[in-house]
């Protein structure tokens, strides 16, 4: 029995007056709950790879899935950071606070439990944020979401707290209350494949007594059943939902200062560490695969290479929820790629540092059609870099997708990205300026053989207005480990600790690329197969197939 339970259980047997006593020392109150951290069996996440009964490929693709989404915008949660300050709810910030691995019904799979902290949208005039939980399960490989609470506590008359309590058979979601005149314990719980409210268990004033105190009314409802109850049936009650389990005190409800409580340091860490925990297990065939050092392989010129490809999709014309994040070579659609060439890569100068893309045709001088200027290039250098670049040509190539060519046609202000005139390609060439950048990093490289590797990616962002006269984008080409203070500082997704002395770095977006070794005169380069910039991952299946030697591209 924990610390909190035993307190409250003699506490119970000693009568209410003594109870509502201890609700009034908050402080003594939260110093207890705190020392529960250091025991509690979920305060920090779990390791996949070292269960006794991994989870399954399917599972951890599902609730990485869901991890991506929260955390990813323009989608449908967009709560990009990782929450280091216990005080967020207080800022109107959002951010990711917990993610775990929790067996609720102890049926031998693992549900995953998520915590964030996210605008309130619903009121223009509440300044705090929301505290957000959400419990999923996976079903046939897709997530599929259980539970979903959220609450905005900054009310001097409310004080929700919240806690996970691991009883023998089950682990309850509670929220509860424990003010002087009012107070409420809600068990939620998973039976037969759905999520619910288990118990209700309260008490509220009924009036002043003839000393000067107050009566009380006790109720509970269980299993959708309600009754009125005793003091003692009350005890009873919450010792039988209470009594022998291990307690962690996520939020506590604070009347009008709610905070999260449980322990967020190192939290960046933690949660990265979780997440690519995840990634693993839903990739369990790459532990078959040879795992390289990138730096054998000129890490620098590998993610030099690999810039170029920062917005390259599958599908033409699609944009943000519908867009394709994955490019594959064998199956492509040309109006993507001129896309990204045009739009993408003249727009944000990404060709600067690729010397083997095409020079201007000399002498030719940029056209004018439909009111945008498109440079010349010529045809047969833009296909040798494409081939070179992708194994394909797409300069010339005439082929398009039905739903690209339907698309185009149906848009009349369309802006077809090649004009061909003569021996020379015209790409249409924005006037816009792009401010900032972002730059990939290899974190992981792996032989899938028959020439092919497989790159897990990590792409850093700023868009910073004011880059120093110093900046160099190459430099951050180099691996990052030996990035100067300066260049951690440009990049808008780093954080300090809350000490000061260590520090963390949380990629804009994961991802990976599938590549392959190839000559070019006489010489080894690299030439892209499969990209994803998207956070995310080579699916096990594919793993399997390139280790196997079934794919060839």
């Amino acid at each position: 029995m924990s610390k909190r339970h035993s307190l409250q259980a003699n506490l119970l047997k000693s009568g209410a007056e003594e109870r509502f006593m201890r609700k009034r020392n908050k402080t003594v109150r939260m110093a207890v709950a705190v020392s529960l951290l250091a025991l509690s069996v979920f305060s920090e996440p779990k390791n996949l790879i070292a269960k006794e009964a991994p989870m399954d490929s399917e599972r951890a693709a599902a609730y990485y899935e869901v991890l991506d989404r929260i955390m990813s915008p323009p989608f449908s949660y967009g709560v990009s950071q990782i929450v280091t300050n216990p005080d967020v709810l207080y800022s109107g910030e959002e951010g990711l606070v917990y993610a775990d691995l929790i067996d609720f019904d102890k049926d031998g799979q693992d549900e995953l439990y998520v915590l964030y902290a996210q605008k309130d949208t619903s009121d223009p005039s509440v300044y705090f944020s929301n505290h957000v939980q959400e419990i999923w399960t996976s079903q046939d490989g897709e997530p599929v979401k259980l539970f979903e609470d959220s609450y905005n506590g900054f009310s001097m008359w409310g004080d929700r707290s919240t806690a996970l309590i691991e009883g023998k058979d089950q682990v309850y979601l509670t929220f509860y209350s424990e003010l002087e005149r009012v107070g409420y314990h809600k068990f939620f719980a998973l039976e037969n494949g759905a999520f619910t409210e288990k118990a209700s268990i309260n008490y509220m004033d009924n009036g002043s007594n003839e000393d000067g105190g107050f009566t009380y009314a006790y109720s509970a409802t269980e299993d959708g059943a309600e009754r009125e109850v005793t003091e003692d049936e009350y005890g009873e009650l919450l010792n039988k939902y209470l009594s022998g389990g291990e307690e962690n005190q996520l939020v506590n409800g604070g009347t009008g200062s709610p905070e999260f409580v449980i322990s967020l340091d190192n939290n960046t860490d933690k949660i990265t560490a979780f997440l690519a925990q995840l990634k693993q297990a839903a990739q369990p065939s790459l532990a078959a695969a040879e795992k390289l050092d990138p730096s054998q392989f000129e890490q620098e010129k590998l993610n030099r290479f690999l810039y170029k490809f920062e917005g390259l999709t599958g599908a033409g014309y699609a944009e943000g929820e519908d867009a394709d994040q994955t490019f594959n070579t064998a199956d492509y659609d040309s109006g993507a790629i001129q896309q990204w060439m045009s739009w993408n890569l003249l727009l944000r100068g990404m060709f600067d540092y690729d010397a083997n893309f095409p020079k201007r045709t000399p002498g030719a001088k940029e056209r004018q059609w439909g009111g945008f200027y498109y440079k010349p290039y010529n045809t047969k250098a833009l296909n040798r870099f494409t081939k070179n670049t992708m194994g394909i040509r797409i300069a010339d190539e005439k082929k398009r997708t039905k739903e690209s060519s339907e698309i185009s046609a149906a848009d009349e202000n369309s802006i077809p990205s090649f004009r061909k005139e003569g021996t020379d390609t015209y790409i249409v060439s924005p006037d816009a300026g792009y401010v900032g950048f972002t730059v990939p990093q290899v974190t992981s490289l792996y032989s899938l053989g028959g020439g092919y590797y497989y790159a897990d990616l990590s792409w850093y962002t700023s868009d910073e207005d004011d880059l120093s006269s110093s900046f160099d984008l190459k430099d951050y080409f180099v691996p990052m480990e030996k990035w100067s203070e300066a260049q951690r500082k440009q990049v808008s997704a780093y954080t300090y600790s809350d000490t000061g002395t260590t520090s963390s770095f949380v990629p804009s977006a994961t991802g990976y690329a599938v590549l392959k070794q190839v000559a070019l005169g006489g010489k080894p380069e690299w030439q892209l197969v499969r990209y994803n910039g998207d956070n995310g991952w080579l699916s096990d299946e594919d793993i399997q197939n390139y280790l196997s030697g079934t794919i060839s591209e």
